[in-house]
Parts: structure tokens; C-alpha cells; sequence
């Protein structure tokens, strides 16, 4: 009889174990999706029609500015970008981080972080981009 009583207590237990163990899992699932943070699609549902006006414009002014002066384009690129995901709720973390010194890059290496920008703005805004 008691025999009996040590296999169900380990047969509980071992339930137990593999409930917990499934229960980390689980969790452990769920926050590495919430450190991805969303998808640009959840940014977009977020975003108000004067958010993209307001990115469309920025964007034209940095465009305009980046011949003369690629760094203070990025620049603005970047604050612009992360202020109206920030304002709207949206976690700027999976924004491209803004390189320590953009002084230092090549013009080429500058054209790219002005690309990637565009990208995000056009997928934002809904625009094709022009670069």
C-alpha cells in the first residue's frame, strides 16, 4: 500500500514539474516576441493622418538638406522618426540607433543610413521610396 502511495506522490510531482516547466517555456516565448517589439504594420495602425503629414514633410526637409549637410539630415531623420513612434506608444528601440559619429563615415556609408531612414518612413507613411 504504501508502495502504491510513493508512485502517485512522485507521479504528482513529476506532473507538477513538467506543468511549471511548460509554464516557463511559455513564458519565456512570450518575451522574447514582446522584445522584437511589433511589427512595422502595428506601427502604422498607430500612426494619425497629421503623423504622416508630419513625416512626409520632415522627410522632404531632410531630403533637402542632407546634399549640404548629410549629418544634421540624419540627425533629424532619426529625432523625427523616433518622436512621432515615441508620441504614439510605439517602443523607438527598433529604430536603427543613431551612429556615434556620423562625421566620420563615408558619403556612401551616409547615403545608406539615409536609405534605411527613408525605408522606414515610406513604410510609415504608406510611400514607395524615392532612393
Amino acid at each position: 500500500m504504501t508502495t502504491i502511495l510513493v508512485i502517485l506522490m512522485v507521479l504528482v510531482v513529476i506532473g507538477l514539474a513538467v506543468v511549471l516547466i511548460t509554464g516557463a517555456v511559455k513564458a519565456n516565448r512570450l518575451e522574447r516576441a514582446a522584445a522584437r517589439g511589433p511589427q512595422v504594420s502595428d506601427y502604422r495602425e498607430r500612426l494619425t493622418d497629421e503623423d504622416r503629414e508630419y513625416l512626409e514633410e520632415s522627410w522632404r526637409h531632410v531630403a533637402g538638406i542632407f546634399p549640404q549637410s548629410p549629418e544634421t539630415a540624419l540627425d533629424m531623420a532619426h529625432h523625427t522618426v523616433a518622436s512621432v513612434l515615441h508620441a504614439r506608444g510605439v517602443d523607438s528601440a527598433r529604430i536603427p540607433a543613431e551612429p556615434e559619429d556620423n562625421s566620420s563615415a563615408s558619403p556612401e556609408e551616409l547615403r545608406r543610413r539615409l536609405v534605411r531612414y527613408e525605408h522606414i518612413v515610406a513604410d510609415l507613411t504608406g510611400a514607395a521610396p524615392r532612393l
